[in-house]
């Protein structure tokens, strides 16, 4: 799944979620991982749908640039208790790291 993500110039971490872990030497790309509630959630990046299911799905950039942070917009949305549920997540992502977008959990506090 490739979506292009904004580049955000001399960013170290991502704040909001773990760290990235390292993935592959040498990878041009990043893998990010949405651990979703129901396995019909709909999921957007950057406001495109990944047409997949599943309550775990593996999404991977295009090329990124070595030495550079790259932030992509998540946003999924389900139904709990016959309302709807829409949540949306920031990720910070480098080239050759894995990390975790888990809705099946409280967001990260913004501190």
């Amino acid at each position: 799944y490739y979506v292009v993500p904004r580049v955000l110039p001399g960013q170290q971490s991502n704040g909001q979620l773990a760290p990235p872990r390292p993935l592959v030497d040498g990878a041009r790309f990043a893998e990010i991982e949405v651990v979703l509630p129901t396995a019909n959630a709909q999921v957007f990046v950057e406001d495109y749908e990944v047409r997949s299911g599943g309550t775990r799905r593996l999404l991977q950039s295009p090329p990124l640039s070595p030495n550079k942070s790259y932030e992509y917009t998540i946003t999924a949305s389900w139904k709990s208790n016959g309302e709807v549920v829409r949540q949306t997540r920031w990720v910070t992502v480098q080239a050759g790291s894995r990390v975790t977008v888990d809705f099946t959990k409280p967001a990260p506090d913004d501190n």
